[in-house]
């Protein structure tokens, strides 16, 4: 009969939040204002996608 193994994986807590959206302002002044958000909100889903692949590959181990 084969052994059946379990085991826990765990995800550090820090992988389980992602930095939160840039909130859109109801008006902006300057291109530079909306430059500014575009760069927010990209580091926001960029630090999403890379949480995202690190919990992947905790649970792919």
């Amino acid at each position: 009969m084969p052994r059946v193994e379990t085991r826990t994986l765990e995800v550090p807590p820090s992988l389980l939040q992602c930095m939160p959206e840039p909130q859109a302002r109801a008006a902006w002044r300057t291109q530079r204002d909306v430059a500014l958000f575009l760069i927010e909100l990209a580091e926001a889903g960029e630090d999403c996608r890379v949480k995202l692949d690190a919990v992947r590959k905790v649970m792919e181990r």
